[in-house]
């Protein structure tokens, strides 16, 4: 049984995957290390946490 089947059987489900903002990788693996771009949470097209960060 492939992942994606299995994972629906136990009733989880994946969202889509959002389109890159830019143009860029995002993931740069070199050697053992991988490196991540930036990447925000995103869930169906809807930013998930929106907001302005204050100093404390």
């Amino acid at each position: 049984m492939n992942e994606l089947k299995n994972l629906k059987k136990l009733g989880y489900n994946l969202p889509e995957a959002s389109t890159p903002g830019g143009s860029y990788v995002s993931v740069n693996v070199r050697g053992r290390i991988a490196y991540i771009a930036i990447q925000f949470p995103i869930l169906n097209g809807i930013y998930k946490f929106q907001g302005k960060l204050e100093k404390k």
